[in-house]
């Protein structure tokens, strides 16, 4: 169903969690250049304060973002683990009365956070969005949420995985999976006391289709990195297939869907229908660096105890979310994207490495520094 609603005049306007993430700058991005009003939930941390992170996030992808729309920006200062999100009185209420819509993004991406440490973010903060959004509803003019998810709520499930898959019997390899197909169990629980909720499930994120620009390497990266380094000299890869999703078309499709769809409470796995081989990407680094190529095995065939503890931290980090078993289908949100002119076309590898070796180096910390 195609509604006229995202392509009116009038623009929706938008209260975006998670803007300094990667996900979410880059959403913010496309909010603002398709004209929208969009209040920004921010924090000071370390040595900056709300309004300095945003700008330089929108900055990172396009110096001329913040000074061209910055008119329709508001930040406002909160955080989604506190009780009404941290906001002010003053800030509920002007809330209240303008936001139509909320694009939560806000998340805790890292693998290895504790899971009651990591409940705080992914879940707790959700509930206290979602119960936001239920006062936003019933007083204000609030329409929808947009809540981003990933696909990996699949776990270790074992099959084809499709939109309307949650709760398989499937078990978690790490707390980043659990806690996200818990949030997604609640916002089931949310629809029920009335909430529009669409959820939109990417896969794995990486840099953008055009330069393979990204503000920090995590996940597939490290285990890029780690193969360009020579570290490990077996890599459990065979079997193993990965939908890439550059973050430009990934975010661009979810905002195609936000805005064109009139259909209720759907879920959406935003990635392409084909997946790439890790063996193709390990090749294609090893074709790059000219380092050995280590021995290539299924994951069946590891021995954890036979790898030194460095090797199996960085496992850790790169592999878990991984499974050879799981069939991630999208067949469904392609098939929605296609009657909007929308295509993923295909996977630039080459930029995607010549940013990943060219033109940044990892710190320690996995964010980029200029060589």
């Amino acid at each position: 169903m195609i509604s006229l609603w995202g392509d009116s005049l009038k623009k929706n306007t938008i209260f975006l969690t998670g803007a300094t993430g990667i996900f979410g700058s880059y959403l913010l991005k496309i909010l603002l250049q398709r004209g929208h009003k969009v209040y920004v939930l921010s924090r000071q941390k370390a040595d900056k304060n709300a309004t300095e992170r945003i700008r330089d996030v929108l900055r990172f992808w396009d110096n001329k973002v913040f000074s061209k729309h910055g008119k329709t920006l508001i930040i406002v200062e909160g955080d989604i683990t506190e009780k009404n999100l941290g906001l002010s009185k003053n800030n509920r209420q002007l809330l209240e009365k303008d936001v139509e819509e909320v694009y939560h993004s806000a998340a805790i991406t890292d693998f290895s956070w504790p899971l009651k440490e990591i409940r705080k973010v992914n879940v707790q903060g959700v509930k206290n969005v979602l119960d936001t959004a239920l006062t936003w509803q019933k007083h204000g003019c609030l329409k929808k949420i947009e809540h981003i998810s990933t696909a990996y709520v699949c776990g270790t499930y074992k099959g084809v995985f499709r939109e309307s898959d949650l709760d398989v019997g499937q078990g978690f390899n790490t707390t980043y999976e659990q806690s996200k197909f818990e949030a997604e169990i609640l916002v089931r629980k949310y629809r029920e006391k009335g909430l529009w909720i669409d959820v939109f499930r990417p896969s794995m994120v990486v840099g953008d289709s055009r330069e393979g620009k990204i503000p920090e390497f995590k996940n597939i990266y490290l285990l890029l990195s780690t193969t360009s380094l020579g570290i490990f000299d077996i890599l459990p890869v065979l079997g193993f297939n990965v939908s890439l999703t550059p973050i430009d078309l990934t975010a661009w499709a979810l905002y195609l869907l936000s805005q064109r769809s009139s259909a209720r409470n759907e879920t959406y796995n935003i990635f392409p229908t084909k997946a790439i081989s890790l063996k193709k990407l390990i090749e294609f680094v090893v074709k790059k660096t000219g380092k050995n190529m280590p021995k290539l095995i299924s994951l069946s065939q590891l021995k954890l105890d036979a790898l030194t503890p460095v090797q199996r931290k960085l496992f850790e980090k790169s592999f878990l979310l991984l499974n050879p078993e799981v069939r991630l289908d999208s067949i469904c949100t392609n098939n929605v994207l296609k009657k909007y002119g929308f295509r993923w076309g295909v996977f630039n590898l080459k930029a995607f490495f010549e940013y990943f070796f060219g033109k940044k180096i990892m710190s320690k910390n996995g964010r980029l520094n200029k060589e």
